[in-house]
């Protein structure tokens, strides 16, 4: 089968999915290739949906609010859909309100404070909700549309499914399946990684690596590091929170904990994972984590929050509902046969959960639409 995956060109954890799943198919036999777009660029989505050829049969987005405006991929898939007569598959990393910008500028609408008096103010108000009622049109109406034109949608853990409901009507949800993300091994000794990044052999090693966010709750977690650890914050910010990697150096400066913890701001995270000991996602919320995926992959248990976004992976760690069982995690988990236990239970979701598994997984209800 012939497919081609579209997605961000740039560097973000969609790309990278992107690329496991082209590999994916590729040793599962099919013929795959990928079509990077620059993101929030509907011009160079147009341009580069131009590149599809007679010969292909299955497109999939790879989507996320960040890497597409809803309408230029609504109509990219329809003039792929409807004029090309191609099948699609919509591959849904994120979907909630929150994720699109006409739900944040209505949001703002909502919260506009008063600027004139009198009857100024009150065509201003007049003008506010138009703009606003604008707004939620626009945005059901591509909700509708990004969920409609798709012949199969895919999402990634059981937290997704539920916000589907803003789009699709409960009567179709006969097309939306969930899949794991895949597991890509980048197995490397842990010592042999350290020395290459001129890291210190010991000692245990903790690390929150991708994206600064809050939702990571990364300075609840420095206060319940254990002694004799190390603790490696490894990522960049994004735009949103670029402020929140400082927030975490000056709860650092004030800490007794400040010399067991690392900040490094890189983006490549995976030699940093090698290195490390454990991971910890101490997430406040999440769709489904591209960096659990990457912790099995390396062969790193991990310490989870008790989320439906980890569910794939939770055979392979610990998981906490609070600060106190985080702190017991951290503690029970450098026990060198439990984690011997956790490094065996990520073994078996590497063949799982294996790329070709996983692709295996994508094509499986296109097929049931064909029968």
């Amino acid at each position: 089968m012939n497919i081609v995956l579209v997605s961000s060109a740039g560097q973000c954890g969609i790309y990278e999915c992107a690329q496991i799943m082209m590999r994916g198919f590729q040793n599962a036999g099919h013929q795959a290739r990928f079509i990077g777009v620059q993101q929030h660029d509907n011009s160079d989505l147009r341009q580069k949906m131009r590149q599809l050829t007679p010969e292909d049969e299955v497109i999939i987005f790879e989507y996320e609010p960040g890497v597409f405006w809803p309408y230029g991929v609504i109509q990219a898939m329809f003039v792929v859909r409807c004029l090309r007569g191609k099948k699609i598959l919509l591959s849904i990393h994120e979907f909630s309100l929150d994720k699109f910008d006409e739900y944040l500028v209505t949001q703002y609408l909502w919260e506009a404070e008063v600027k004139f008096r009198g009857v100024w103010e009150v065509a201003r108000v007049l003008r506010l909700a138009s703009l606003a009622a604008l707004r939620y049109i626009q945005l059901r109406f591509a909700l509708l549309m990004l969920t409609g034109l798709p012949n199969v949608i895919i999402v990634h853990s059981g937290a997704t499914v539920g916000h589907l409901r803003i789009g699709l009507h409960p009567s179709r949800f006969s097309k939306v399946f969930t899949v794991p993300l895949a597991v890509e091994p980048f197995l490397r000794d842990r010592d042999e990684a350290r020395q290459a990044l001129g890291l210190p052999l010991e000692p245990f090693v903790f690390i929150i690596p991708g994206f600064i966010l809050r939702r990571k709750r990364i300075i609840e977690v420095i206060e319940q590091l254990p002694p004799d650890t190390e603790l490696w914050v490894v990522g960049v910010t994004s735009e949103r929170e670029a402020d929140y990697v400082e927030e975490i150096q000056a709860h650092v400066e004030n800490s007794r904990k400040a010399s067991q913890v690392r900040i490094i701001q890189e983006y490549e995270i995976r030699p940093y994972i090698q290195a490390a000991d454990a991971v910890v996602l101490f997430y406040r919320e999440i769709f489904q984590s591209a960096v659990a995926s990457q912790a099995v992959g390396a062969a790193k248990p991990c310490v989870f929050s008790d989320l439906p976004g980890f569910d794939p992976f939770k055979p392979a760690g610990i998981t906490v509902r609070s600060p106190l069982e985080l702190r017991q995690a951290l503690v029970k988990i450098q026990e060198p046969s439990y984690y011997d236990q956790l490094v065996r239970a990520t073994r078996l979701l590497r063949e799982q959960l294996s790329p070709e598994q996983i692709a295996r997984q994508y094509l499986e209800p296109l097929n049931l639409l064909e029968e």
